[in-house]
């Protein structure tokens, strides 16, 4: 990617020429047609393991998939404090546990654990059908959707309202209101956003603090932190990480696997009522579609790479780039069901490994069983042109999906 020499003027001093990109990971050239192809051109386009951006601030971005997975774990060389390319947004939204490092990030990643464990996902089981089983009658008759305004962006924040405890007919806002962050459209300043989302979610924490009910939110509060018990202060930015953490990660994941599915009808075939296949199908899936990119920020001064990382610089980890690095999983891009089991890092990995990645397998495959019994083989309408979205989680913003409404099932 060319580098100008201004841009080169404005890069720290540790920071080598030869390692300075032009990448704006959210606007890099073609990522509305394909949010993993810029990624993968910028690896392509180096010889450099780890390479820096003046963009947004300025940071490291690491390319190297074997790298990635070594630092999505590494809690003493970075922090988590800060959201990815953005210092302003990550201190304005100062999420629990996802923004917080050891010995705190412990205290409280275990109390989530205690009440996010197999008996609570298989309480979900059926609100989570029951959703996904409504949507999908709701269009299947018609022979088409936008899958993405239709269901996928629809499903999570359901289930997050039931998880929480809180009215299922104020979903529509908050994805509205979510997006600001992950897809933010130049309305609200990262303040704005979060004093519109508390605005909404105060009252129903100083609520389940005072007066605990049966729901998550509550079973979650009542746990005391250590020896003591949660502020306000730290029951609203927890509320505000199961709200935000989850949703586009999950919507993207459902896009982009109903986009495999609906390009590659072979494997619509394979999965047909065969729920074990299904679930087996999961973690390539996963692998496959990894949608997160990840930021720390560095807690000290370290070398990597050849090059000094100091104290406070920020550092990217595509997730994108160690599930699809050849070095790493043997032809990558291909979906291979009998694929042997080995780590990705879709979910990250180590203490911040994603506490909702049992619920998020459970969504997948609730919407891979109904779905596939509900609608007949489907297909992208090819008069219709499907955008991505890239940034920080990379998603698909439409997915139109064409079926014959003559061939639904009984």
């Amino acid at each position: 990617m060319n580098v100008s020499e201004a841009m080169l003027d404005q890069v720290p001093p540790h920071v080598s020429g030869d390692r300075v990109v032009a990448f704006d990971m959210y606007a890099p050239p073609g990522g509305d047609a394909d949010a993993y192809v810029p990624w993968l051109e910028l690896r392509r386009s180096t010889s450099s393991n780890v390479v820096w951006s003046n963009r947004n601030g300025g940071h490291w971005i690491v390319l190297k998939g074997s790298y990635i997975h070594e630092l999505v774990a590494d809690v003493d060389r970075l922090s988590s404090r800060l959201l990815p390319g953005s210092r302003e947004l990550g201190e304005a939204t100062q999420l629990i546990p996802l923004q917080t490092d050891p010995p705190e990030h412990t205290l409280y990643r275990s109390n989530v654990s205690k009440e996010m464990g197999p008996d609570y996902l298989t309480a979900l089981k059926d609100p989570i059908r029951e959703i996904t089983k409504t949507l999908i009658a709701g269009f299947r008759d018609r022979g088409h959707c936008d899958f993405i305004a239709e269901f996928a962006e629809i499903l999570p924040v359901h289930v997050f309202l039931i998880m929480v405890g809180l009215p299922r007919e104020d979903a529509a806002m908050l994805r509205k209101l979510a997006l600001q962050l992950v897809r933010p459209d130049g309305t609200m300043t990262p303040e704005e956003f979060m004093g519109a989302l508390d605005a909404y979610l105060n009252p129903y924490v100083e609520a389940r603090l005072k007066n605990p009910g049966s729901d998550m939110l509550s079973r979650v509060l009542a746990r005391p932190v250590g020896d003591r018990p949660w502020t306000l202060d730290e029951a609203k930015r927890f509320c505000r990480n199961i709200l935000l953490a989850g949703l586009d990660t999950v919507v993207a994941l459902l896009g982009y696997v109903a986009q495999f599915l609906a390009q590659n009808p072979e494997y619509q075939a394979q999965l047909r009522g065969k729920r074990e296949l299904i679930v087996k199908s999961i973690p390539e899936l996963t692998r496959r579609f990894p949608v997160v990119v990840l930021g720390r920020e560095a807690r000290q001064d370290f070398e990597i790479d050849g090059v000094l990382i100091k104290k406070n610089d920020i550092v990217i980890l595509p997730t994108m780039l160690h599930n699809l690095d050849p070095e790493v999983f043997e032809d990558p891009l291909e979906v291979r069901l009998d694929r042997p089991s080995k780590p990705h890092t879709t979910f990250g990995k180590g203490i911040h490994f994603c506490v909702g990645a049992g619920l998020a397998r459970v969504e997948l495959i609730t919407f891979l069983e109904l779905w596939l019994e509900m609608v007949p083989e489907f297909r992208i309408d090819p008069d219709v042109e499907v955008k991505h979205h890239p940034g920080t989680i990379i998603t698909l913003t439409n997915l139109p999906l064409v079926w014959d409404p003559a061939a639904l099932p009984a």
